[in-house]
């Protein structure tokens, strides 16, 4: 995952491995719920994404308002392709523009 800031400024690589989070292929010894909340003093629960995504679920967090305003199709379905996540208690709005839907193998 690649988190960009506002108006393009800033960036930094986050992955997952199996020897754990590696932010910028530095490796880490948090967790990525504990690097979210120390280094942007929020934290948005990742694994909700899938239901967001393929099943256009809105209701998924009592903390976020969600809301998709495009679609692309996926295998024969249609997907979102641009959310939006608006924190209900803070001044944080995320846009999230999917380019491309990789299948696990």
């Amino acid at each position: 995952m690649v988190l960009v800031g506002a108006l393009g400024l800033g960036e930094v690589n986050l992955r997952s491995t199996a020897q754990g989070l590696l932010v910028d292929h530095a490796q880490t010894p948090l967790k990525l719920k504990q690097w979210m909340e120390q280094e942007l003093g929020w934290y948005f629960p990742l694994n909700t994404l899938p239901s967001i995504i393929f099943e256009h679920r809105l209701d998924i967090n009592d903390e976020w308002q969600v809301e998709i305003n495009k679609f692309m199709p996926y295998e024969g379905v249609s997907v979102a392709k641009m959310v939006i996540l608006q924190h209900q208690n803070k001044p944080i709005k995320i846009k999230l523009l999917l380019q491309e839907v990789n299948q696990l193998k």
